[in-house]
């Protein structure tokens, strides 16, 4: 599947009022993702909750990492995480796996707690219809 369709069909079947937000913990609206069954869109969509629960597994093995001080892994996954968020039309996680691996590469362990809970309540915030 070409990268520009996936990204047209999730913007299709996203409602409106589910703008990405811009900053840290900046709004706390819920994102709900609806695909559409009379257009063929959803056979692009029924990726999207194998990558959210991918993100979801990543996001438990930064916990875990940060528990044990693990910098390698936090870089190693906010590096997975920052170029997979993109493709599957999730640029917020995409910036939030960029700033785990820069609090990672800083040795910044209160920077990388600060990303991973805003990971986790950007992940919380999205619903699959």
């Amino acid at each position: 599947i070409k990268q520009t369709v996936l990204l047209r069909a999730i913007r299709d079947c996203v409602s409106p009022e589910s703008a990405l937000p811009e900053g840290l913990f900046s709004q706390p609206e819920t994102f709900l993702i609806r695909p559409d069954s009379g257009s063929g869109v959803a056979k692009h969509v029924v990726h999207i909750p194998a990558f959210l629960l991918r993100c979801r597994q990543n996001l438990d093995v930064i916990k875990c990492a940060l528990d044990g001080c693990d910098l390698e892994t936090i870089r190693s996954l906010g590096h997975q995480v920052r170029g997979s968020g993109g493709m599957f039309g999730h640029p917020r996680i995409s910036e939030i796996g960029k700033a785990l691996e820069e609090a990672a590469d800083r040795a910044n362990l209160e920077d990388a707690r600060a990303w991973a809970f805003e990971f986790s309540d950007y992940l919380d915030r999205i619903h699959v219809d």
